[in-house]
């Protein structure tokens, strides 16, 4: 009808756009092969230059399209004048901005800036922190930016003191921005630094002003996940030393086992074990064969001595000295400078942050992130006092959020693991019993070195790998659990029973490199299907098998 405009049909369209992808892809296609064949013959020049301007006009997140660019400058920069080389640098950093206003989150882009900048001779880094102040008022939580303002602040004259004052704009513009919160975690232990060893490394009187900022975050927007985050890094846990945390020496085993705090490799580290002057070999213990660090190492100790002075030395520092002999054929060291106690500063402001945790959790009962945090600072205040209180917290979590259930029971078998281990008074017995607690995953196994017995049976394991750690464990219980997979038991050198009656276990291939092992009891696994215990007695001829 006259006056009225034609709208074209769906079909029309999608057979224009469909023309206009085939003429684009030829087009690139061409340049594409035209690129590819100068660059082949070595002609890097400025035409190949305008080439691959033309294709990242179009799409910038060609990266190799960059890297030719690359390629180009640098073979440039040998035969111009700096005069014109600088002039290039200038007009790519022009073209980049054209580039990021059509894709202003692309990795290729911000990644060919901060190489242009680092060839440029005189670069000005004081015109790049207002470009990331002019692309961060577009999208203020754009990461890619945040990470060049961190590349370009670091080398310009801007205070540390005037980008976390940058930080605390954007976050009061924007509450959800984690980007700045996470900016400020880097910035605040260098404006502000502890004076002694701190959890975050920024002294308390600055901690107690960010609980402040960020608690009015949390109450403003109780769901939001960015003030969440941050929140949890300023409750972070003290970082332990690089340092021995334990040591056992067995006479029996003639073996000498070194824990320490975290993976380390002990030549780095300067690690020496000498036993009666003679310095000992280490092996690193762990379930992968060719690694070079590791939080457990194993030396073997002479045969033919029965009287044993063992030193451990740790950068030049001597870290324990233990006495063996006949009569006394085991050793221990724990290193207790492990465990001490809370500045009265920081307990202060635990205290001060559970009680608006709690006040935040009456308003908003249903606030999942508000319930995690109680959990975390309950355990932090007083974990022997409060752990009951935290499991049931992290049970009523589980209702509350179904999809995480499983987080909230491996959190839940932290804590139990944790309660059994370090507050029932015998932290150290050689027997532990885990057994009837729900547990869904071991944790602080590397606690357990001193383990000879442990009983993990009727809980909901599925996986036993970290019980590589326990290298004295003689008897393991796992009956009525969840696991398939025994390839944990080849790295316990001392077991010698095990039980995983009522399993998933289809295979014991991995069994027969268990060298000590003498009983197996296996019943109710799909491995003990009918007419398949001759082929385990032919498979493991030393074991005692029970699969009744």
């Amino acid at each position: 009808m006259h006056g009225r405009l034609k709208v074209k049909t769906t079909e029309q369209q999608n057979e224009e756009k469909k023309k206009k992808r085939q003429e684009k892809l030829v087009k690139y296609n061409k340049a594409k092969m035209m690129i590819f064949d100068k660059r082949s013959r070595g002609e890097l020049d400025e035409e190949l230059l305008s080439l691959t301007e033309a294709v990242l006009y179009a799409q910038p997140d060609i990266y190799t399209m960059w890297n030719i660019r690359k390629s180009v400058f640098i073979e440039l920069a040998k035969t111009l004048p700096a005069e014109d080389v600088g002039a290039l640098h200038r007009k790519e950093l022009e073209f980049l901005v054209v580039c990021l206003k059509t894709q202003p989150k692309s990795y290729c882009c911000w990644h060919q800036r901060i190489w242009m900048m680092s060839q440029m001779l005189k670069p000005d880094w004081r015109h790049e922190l207002e470009l990331c102040n002019q692309f961060l008022e577009y999208d203020e939580r754009n990461f890619h930016c945040w990470d060049y303002r961190r590349f370009v602040a670091q080398r310009t004259e801007v205070s540390y003191e005037e980008e976390l004052a940058f930080t605390l704009g954007k976050i009061s513009t924007n509450f959800s921005n984690y980007s700045s919160w996470h900016y400020r975690s880097k910035l605040l232990p260098l404006v502000s630094p502890a004076e002694n060893h701190s959890w975050t490394g920024m002294n308390e009187e600055t901690l107690l002003n960010e609980f402040e900022l960020v608690q009015n975050a949390i109450f403003t927007d109780p769901n939001d996940q960015s003030a969440w985050f941050y929140h949890r890094w300023l409750l972070g846990r003290d970082e332990l030393p690089t340092t021995v945390r334990c040591v056992h020496a067995k006479l029996n085993t003639k073996c000498v086992y070194i824990m320490f705090t975290k993976p380390i490799n002990v030549i780095d580290e300067g690690v020496e074990v000498q036993c009666n002057g003679c310095q000992l070999e280490l092996t690193p213990c762990g379930p992968y064969k060719f690694t070079r660090h590791s939080i457990l190492w194993m030396g073997k100790l002479p045969e033919e001595q029965s009287e044993l002075n063992i030193l451990v030395k740790h950068s030049d520092t001597l870290s324990c000295e233990l006495q063996m002999c006949s009569e006394h054929s085991t050793a221990v060291y724990e290193n207790e400078t492990l465990t001490g106690k809370m500045s009265s500063g920081k307990r202060a402001a635990l205290e001060l942050e559970l009680d608006n945790c709690k006040q935040l959790v009456d308003m908003e009962k249903d606030n999942k992130w508000a319930g995690l945090s109680l959990v975390l600072l309950l355990l932090m205040v007083d974990a022997e006092q409060n752990h009951e209180a935290a499991v049931r917290i992290l049970r009523g979590l589980a209702v509350l959020d179904p999809y995480r259930t499983k987080y909230y029971s491996d959190q839940y078998s932290e804590i139990l693991v944790a309660s059994k281990l370090f507050y029932n008074n015998t932290p150290h017995t050689h027997s532990l019993d885990l057994s009837c607690k729900s547990l869904t995953a071991l944790y602080h196994t590397e606690h357990m070195l001193h383990v000879t017995c442990l009983d993990i049976s009727n809980n909901n394991l599925t996986n036993i790998n970290s019980l590589w750690m326990l290298q004295l464990l003689d008897s393991l219980i796992a009956d009525s659990n969840s696991i398939s997979d025994l390839s944990v038991i080849e790295q316990l050198p001392c077991l010698t029973l095990l039980s995983i009656k009522h399993n998933l276990v289809s295979s014991l291939e991995v069994v027969v490199n268990a060298v000590s092992l003498k009983t197996l009891r296996i019943a109710g696994n799909p491995v003990c299907v009918e007419g398949q215990s001759h082929n385990m007695t032919t498979l493991l001829p030393h074991v005692d098998i029970d699969i009744s």
